[in-house]
């Protein structure tokens, strides 16, 4: 066996200088920066992702795994206050989900919508979001949906909707001050859609 070669002091202070640094870039990523790299692993980069392919338990630890800072997602939130709520994209995660960051105005709704065979996981990040969920309409009847549940949401909870749940809307619960809600739509949303 060859014997082990001692490093002189220089070489190994350059090896702790090196070290060191590393690991000054790796704390210096924000912690939604490495929410969203997470996402990215998580998803991996098939082209060919399915519904039944994602491993929703864990996107749903990640998003409440996340410690959100205003500062590190504020640049991705603008609101339009003519609107009831603005969509802005965060990431398309390697093609296979719409990452979105959401700002809702004051008391003011989606329209009650179906995911288009998409899972949804959403956190959210501000204020108070009011989520009602229907049962399906029975087709070729008209009346009015029944509302299965209504869940209220304050900033750190998280959510999951698909389309097996039902249908649902989302609302911002607060008259005053705008909330803000990150989704997460796998298989991507937003291109089926638009």
């Amino acid at each position: 066996m060859a014997p082990i070669a001692l490093q002189s002091p220089q070489a190994v202070a350059e090896f702790q200088s090196h070290q060191h640094q590393d690991l000054s870039l790796v704390q210096r990523r924000s912690n939604f920066e490495i929410l969203i790299s997470s996402i990215r692993d998580t998803l991996g980069t098939n082209p060919e992702l399915k519904f039944d392919d994602v491993d929703v338990d864990k996107l749903e630890m990640l998003l409440r795994a996340y410690q959100s800072s205003r500062s590190e997602w504020e640049r991705f939130s603008f609101i339009d206050f003519s609107r009831n709520y603005t969509r802005n994209l965060v990431d398309n995660l390697h093609g296979n989900a719409n990452l979105i960051l959401m700002t809702w105005t004051p008391n003011k709704a989606s329209l009650i919508h179906d995911h288009t065979s998409a899972h949804c996981v959403m956190r959210i990040l501000q204020g108070h979001i009011i989520e009602t969920r229907y049962e399906w309409p029975t087709p070729g009847v008209e009346e009015p949906l029944k509302v299965k549940q209504v869940r209220h949401y304050y900033a750190g909870d998280v959510a999951y909707m698909s389309d097996d749940l039902g249908i649902h809307k989302v609302e911002n619960g607060d008259p005053d001050s705008v909330a803000v809600s990150l989704h997460l739509y796998t298989p991507p949303y937003i291109e089926k859609s638009e």
